[in-house]
Parts: structure tokens; sequence; C-alpha cells
């Protein structure tokens, strides 16, 4: 039935093996996002939840995605900024 070489897997423990992940709450929530309007902090504090330990996973995913957007924010807007500086600087020089 098997040809040669074949290796049987091994069985993967069942989903229900898994401790189960404790859901942030909307107090949690609030204070998170009120911390993100807060210059440098914000930043400070996503990269302790981003790349902590013992945070909530669900906590380091949307760090890890705000970091993310943070980042193609800053690219967007040095491009935005480089452009206009260079019209501004072409406009003033004639």
């Amino acid at each position: 039935m098997y040809g040669p070489g074949f290796t049987p897997q091994t069985p993967r423990p069942a989903a229900d093996d898994a401790p189960p992940v404790q859901t942030v709450s909307t107090v949690e929530w609030f204070f998170a996002i009120l911390l993100m309007a807060i210059p440098l902090v914000n930043l400070i504090f996503l990269l302790v939840w981003a790349f902590g330990d013992g945070i909530n996973p669900n906590k380091v995913t949307w760090a890890r995605a705000a970091l993310l957007w943070m980042g193609i924010w800053f690219v967007l807007s040095l491009c935005f900024f480089s452009t206009v500086m260079s019209a501004l600087t072409t406009v003033i020089a004639k």
C-alpha cells in the first residue's frame, strides 16, 4: 500500500490542547489607543508591545500592524516633503 521510503506523519496536537488566549478588554484597548495619540510615547509602547515578552497575542499583532503603518506613512511623508521642497526650490530659484 505504501511505497518505499514512506514515513508516517506525527499527529499534531488538537486545537483544544492550546491554552485559551485572554481577550483584550475594552478598557485596555481604550488606553492603548489613547497612548497612541501621544507622540514618541506611541512609538515606545508599540515597540514594547510588538517585541516584548508576555504580551497578549492580539495586542502583539495589532502593535506590529501599527508599526508597519507608521513606517509606510513615514516613507510617504518623506517622498511628499522632498517633492514639495524640490518644487519650491525650483520656483524660488527662477
